[in-house]
Formats: structure tokens, C-alpha cells, sequence
């Protein structure tokens, strides 16, 4: 213990009543109603994190090694095996919480051995066999050879692979890639066996790779290639480093949202939107034969959406249609940049309704009055 924990500690044994207390009575109450001690020391927050941190943490904390001149130390947070005290404890009989919460490297060799390949002592369990894998042994070298797999398959050239491990000969050797992986990898670039853009879009949308804009459709005169958004529906093809999102959000009524063949997680989306706007198309309908005022025009709206919703999802299910293929929304046309320039009277407003005039905008009342009204 530190000469600082141990003065702290006096300190506290100093102040501390150790007597059995003073007993307090209470007129007109039998009995003893409690115990007053008279404790002279002051414990704060400060006092009892001085405290814990002797206790639980190592000596040299946060460093992982003492001072040395000269030469550079390490902290726990940056190291590579740092874990709770007790999570390798040698003995299976004895948990995390009896040896306490603090922190511990545990890069020593013989330990990780025994930890992962388990030793000849019966009563020292190996880290499977505590958490319900017997029989399953490792080495620590074998982490490498499934590291420079794996870079391997990633598509990192083998000098890059070398570089990363620190070799300066080829280890071909820690590639242990099966003849079938490979046969995938070599077909997926030969001109005959390759995958179609379509079945390519597919197996980005359904790993959740980064999709360009070239992958959804064909650049345009002097327009640079870009990533592109996902939506919960679909991809669009936005571009929000110009603008925000002219519509709010609104998907349904823009034709920049993009649904791919054969990703049922987005097409599960597209049948939930269809029933909560059938929902609230039932409310809006109901509140319209109660000639609630502005109910017909939402009711015209949240139909519109429904029809198209319904038209996606059919043309999705479409067993003619091949997988990865892009079935693009239809517009109506509105953006609030257009709503903002209408309303500035700079350009003349187009209505297609069965009406040339546009009704006057709803007051803030009645619009909350008819969505309390269809929001139930």
C-alpha cells in the first residue's frame, strides 16, 4: 500500500467510532430509538477512489510496466490482451468476483496457452471448457494463420499481407483458403462465369456493402460516381452533400427511391407502410363521412401512397422479374424548394387536381384537429 492509501487509511480508523454507540431515546416512545456515534473522519467520494484504485489497480496504473529511463511504457487502455481481474483465473473453481474488478494483462504465454489449449491438470478447465466447448483446443499462433486468411479473402495482395505481419518472405503458408473459395473468387471476375450487375446490386444490398451510384443506374454526361443512401424502403440516389432531402423524407412520393429485387428486409418494410397507411386511411375515410373538415383531402393523399405502395410491392413479388433489378418509384412532383418558390410568387402553381383553383390552406387548429382525430 502507498504511503498516501495508508495515511488515508489511518485517518479513517483514527476518526472512526469504534464504541458501540450512544443510545437515543424519544419521549413518549418505549425503547431504544436509535444509536449515535461520534465519528470525527470525513469520507468523500475522492477519499474512497484513492482507496478502491489501491486496492484494485495494478501498481503501476495506468502504465503497464514501472518507470523505466529510456524506455517507452505502455498503457492498459492501448494494450492487447487487457481484461477484468479472474477472467483467466487458473483455478475453475474460483470466479471473476471473489478475485475482485480490476484489470490485468493477460499476454503472458503460458498462461494463454493453458487458457486456450487446456494443460493435463483436470482441475484447471480451459476457457472452452467453461463456457461449453470440450474438446475444442487452440493455439495463439493459429489467430495469425485466421488473420492473414481472411486478409486473403479480403482481396489484400499477398505483399500487403507480408507487410502487415511484419514477415519480409512470402508466407503463402498462413493462407489456408479451400479450393472451393477460390474457385468462387476466380469465377466471380472470369467474363463466363461472372455475376450479373443485377445478382452484384443483390449481394451488396443484402451484406450491407457501400453502393455507388453506377451500381443503381448509368452516369450521366460529366456526373461523378458517388455513394448512395439506403433507406429502410430502398436506395436513393440524393445527392446529400448538395441538399437535404427535398421531400422531408417522404419515400413514397419520390422518384429517387429505388427497391431491389429480392431484398426481402426492404420489401418486409414495404408491406408494413402499406398497413399503417391502410390504417389510417380507414380513419381518414371515417372522419371524411363525418364531413371533418380537410379529412377528403388526406384521405385523397394517404390513398395516393397506399396505390403506389401496393404497385411496389406486387411488382417486387413478380416471379418474371430477375433478382437485383430496380423498380423505381413514381414522383409527384413536389419539393419544398418548389412549394417555397410557388409560395413566393415567383412561379405559377400547377395544381393537377379536378379543380383548377387550390383550396386555402387549413388553420394550424384544424389541421391538428383532423390528425388527433385520425391518429385516434
Amino acid at each position: 500500500m502507498s504511503p498516501a492509501a495508508r495515511a488515508l487509511l489511518t485517518e479513517i480508523r483514527d476518526g472512526w467510532d469504534s464504541s458501540r454507540g450512544k443510545r437515543i431515546h424519544v419521549k413518549g416512545k418505549i425503547g431504544v430509538q436509535g444509536w449515535e456515534f461520534d465519528d470525527r473522519c470525513v469520507i468523500t467520494l475522492r477519499k474512497l477512489n484513492m482507496l478502491l484504485r489501491e486496492k484494485y489497480l495494478p501498481k503501476d496504473f495506468p502504465y503497464t510496466t514501472p518507470y523505466t529511463e529510456g524506455k517507452a511504457r505502455l498503457k492498459y487502455r492501448d494494450a492487447l490482451f487487457t481484461m477484468r481481474t479472474g477472467v483467466l483465473a487458473g483455478d475453475s473453481g474460483t470466479s471473476g468476483a471473489q478475485l475482485g474488478f480490476g484489470v490485468e494483462i493477460a499476454a503472458n504465454t503460458g498462461r494463454m496457452n493453458a487458457q486456450l489449449g487446456g494443460t493435463n491438470n483436470p482441475a484447471v478447465k480451459s476457457l472452452f471448457e467453461r463456457y461449453g466447448y470440450p474438446g475444442v483446443k487452440v493455439n495463439t499462433h493459429a489467430f495469425r494463420h485466421e488473420l492473414n486468411t481472411q486478409m486473403r479473402k479480403a482481396g489484400l495482395s499477398q505483399l500487403l499481407i507480408d507487410a502487415f505481419s511484419g514477415r519480409s518472405s512470402m508466407g503463402s503458408v498462413y493462407n489456408h483458403e479451400t479450393v472451393e473459395e477460390r474457385t468462387q473468387g476466380v469465377a466471380a471476375y472470369h467474363p463466363k462465369t461472372k455475376l450479373g450487375t443485377a445478382a452484384l446490386r443483390l449481394d451488396k444490398v443484402k451484406t450491407n456493402q457501400p453502393l455507388s451510384l453506377a451500381d443503381v443506374r448509368e452516369l450521366r454526361e460529366g456526373e461523378q460516381d458517388r455513394i448512395i443512401h439506403q433507406t429502410h424502403l430502398g436506395v436513393c440516389v440524393h445527392n446529400f452533400a448538395s441538399e437535404p432531402c427535398p421531400k422531408m423524407g417522404a419515400c413514397l412520393d419520390c422518384g429517387r427511391l429505388g427497391c431491389v429485387k429480392g431484398d426481402d428486409v426492404k420489401l418486409g418494410n414495404l408491406k408494413e407502410e402499406r398497413d399503417d397507411l391502410k390504417r389510417r386511411l380507414d380513419k381518414a375515410l371515417d372522419a371524411q363521412s363525418r364531413d371533418v373538415f380537410g379529412a377528403s383531402e388526406w384521405a385523397k393523399k394517404l390513398g395516393e401512397k397506399l396505390f403506389k405502395c401496393e404497385e411496389l410491392i406486387q411488382t417486387l413479388e413478380n416471379p418474371g422479374l430477375e433478382k437485383g433489378a430496380i423498380v423505381w418509384n413514381a414522383d409527384n412532383g413536389w419539393t419544398l424548394t418548389k412549394n417555397a418558390v410557388a409560395m413566393s410568387g415567383l412561379i405559377a402553381v400547377k395544381v393537377i387536381e379536378e379543380h383548377p383553383a387550390q383550396e386555402a390552406l387549413s388553420s394550424l387548429d384544424d389541421v391538428l384537429a383532423l390528425l388527433n382525430e385520425i391518429e385516434g
